[in-house]
């Protein structure tokens, strides 16, 4: 049921996180599954063994495979977050306030001068978030159109 309710209501903004939580239930339902093989419905000693290193094979793999998209998360964010310092500091830290424009840069026109602006403006801002206002910057609530679809789905389901 869940496996349905998050393939057909996407909760997640973004594609790659919808896929996540496909996988983890898809594995969930497999781990359950082996579970039922250690009742008294599988009399076989041996069928049980099997069953339990195939139960540890399938656990193991989610945790590997959630810790390496964790990595993979951490390393894009934190290059992107090296960049955009990296961008800050070339910006602003070359510029004095006798000479606005460094000899070294090329010269901007108007639109190019004031996306430099904003820029230094947002990075202004960020450094000056809280931790809560960055998580809400960085998870924004989901999409109208997610909770609208979550509703009418939860409404045709019978109790």
């Amino acid at each position: 049921m869940v496996i349905i309710v998050v393939g057909v209501l996407d909760p997640f903004k973004k594609k790659e996180s919808n896929r996540w939580e496909l996988f983890n239930c898809f594995c969930q339902l497999v781990i359950t599954c082996h579970l039922l093989c250690f009742t008294e419905f599988v009399q076989s000693n041996d069928a049980k063994i099997v069953v339990g290193y195939s139960l540890i094979a399938v656990t193991c793999l989610n945790i590997l495979c959630n810790i390496a998209y964790l990595v993979v998360i951490s390393v894009r964010s934190t290059s992107r977050f090296c960049r955009k310092l990296y961008c800050y500091k070339v910006c602003c830290l070359t510029k004095t306030k006798k000479n606005p424009k460094a000899a070294s840069e090329p010269e901007m026109d108007k639109e190019e001068e004031k996306e430099e602006i904003e820029e230094v403006k947002q990075m202004e801002l960020f450094e000056a978030m809280s931790p809560e206002e960055r998580h809400r910057f960085f998870n924004p609530p989901e999409s109208q159109e997610s909770v609208l679809k979550r509703e009418q789905l939860l409404q045709n389901q019978p109790l």
